[in-house]
């Protein structure tokens, strides 16, 4: 069956996907589509409340909204026009560029290791998604890009784990039960790959094919 990665998504998936990003009503249609997250509600006089803010573990104390840092967020959204051209070397400088002066923000990272798996560096990419992750334990697209890569690499049993990670934050992703059906698939687990794809047909849009 067909393996896809995911996408850097819409504006609205970006604001929901990672514990840093904001999930305030009064903010959404103002942050530059398809990219910001959280970065106009987190600066002082921001319309985040900390109390609506999902924190980054369910037992973090309420902490102050991060300061981003004005040229680090002007290096990334430099950064997101280059990804856009697909001009992914470009990307990844202005990303680590970005990180070198605010380590905070999970949507760096995120999207420096998407720029590095585009580009083939599969083994530095891993690394980056495994930094969001510590940002962002439930941002489901980090999870899913990092199963991708760990299968990529030959690493079925953690490209498992991460698969069912992604999973746990969206169960009805189709595409992350047709790449753990595979993973099963690949190591011998035949009843539980059987499991999983019919679980794929039972939840996925398959009008466009496998």
């Amino acid at each position: 069956l067909s393996r896809v990665r995911k996408l850097p998504g819409s504006a609205e998936e970006q604001r929901d996907s990672c514990s840093g990003i904001c999930r305030e009503p009064e903010c959404r249609g103002t942050l530059p589509a398809p990219v910001m997250a959280c970065i106009s509600c987190c600066l002082p006089g921001g319309t985040a409340g900390v109390d609506r803010k999902r924190m980054l573990e369910s037992d973090t104390p309420a902490q102050e909204p991060r300061v981003v840092n004005a040229e680090a967020r002007r290096l990334f959204q430099a950064g997101i026009v280059a990804q856009q051209n697909e001009q992914f070397e470009l990307a990844i400088s202005a990303f680590e560029q970005a990180i070198s002066m605010d380590h905070s923000q999970g949507d760096y990272f995120y999207h420096l290791a998407y720029c590095l798996q585009e580009d083939g560096r599969l083994e530095k990419a891993l690394e980056q998604y495994k930094r969001v992750l510590t940002l962002c334990r439930d941002h489901h697209e980090a999870w899913y890009n990092l199963g991708y890569i760990q299968e990529e690499l030959g690493q079925i049993d953690s490209a498992i784990q991460s698969f069912k990670k992604a999973l746990e934050i969206k169960p009805d992703d189709k595409d992350a039960l047709i790449n753990l059906g595979n993973c099963f698939m690949n190591v011998g687990r035949h009843q539980e790959s059987i499991d999983t794809y019919l679980k794929a047909i039972k939840v996925g849009d398959w009008s466009g094919g496998v």
